[in-house]
């Protein structure tokens, strides 16, 4: 959660690739996904599949993910993808959809 604060403040050192992206979008929303396990990359390939696009390379430097950001429809649901995600890897997540003022 300190991480999604630190990426969407307007405020920061750019250390991330996020960082410097934010300075130049709007910030609509981020959804938190927690889990036991390190399941970023296999989250990552789960989401593509309903993506419109994604930035080649980006958040995605310590993997071999074609990328970690992905562009969506505004219709798009998240909780569900992530709950189907949840069931085809047996894994518990809590997933929180950040509007800014999430309390997860």
């Amino acid at each position: 959660r300190k991480r999604v604060e630190s990426h969407i403040s307007l405020v920061k050192r750019n250390r991330w690739h996020i960082d410097y992206f934010s300075k130049k979008a709007a910030f609509q929303e981020a959804w938190c996904v927690y889990t036991e396990a390190d399941l970023e990359c296999e989250l990552a390939q789960h989401l593509r599949a309903s993506s419109q696009a994604e930035v080649k390379s980006f958040g995605c430097s310590d993997c071999r993910c074609t990328s970690h950001l992905l562009r969506f429809d505004q219709t798009t649901d998240f909780g569900t993808l992530c709950y189907e995600f949840s069931q085809d890897c047996r894994a518990e997540l809590v997933v929180c959809k950040w509007g800014g003022h999430c309390r997860c």
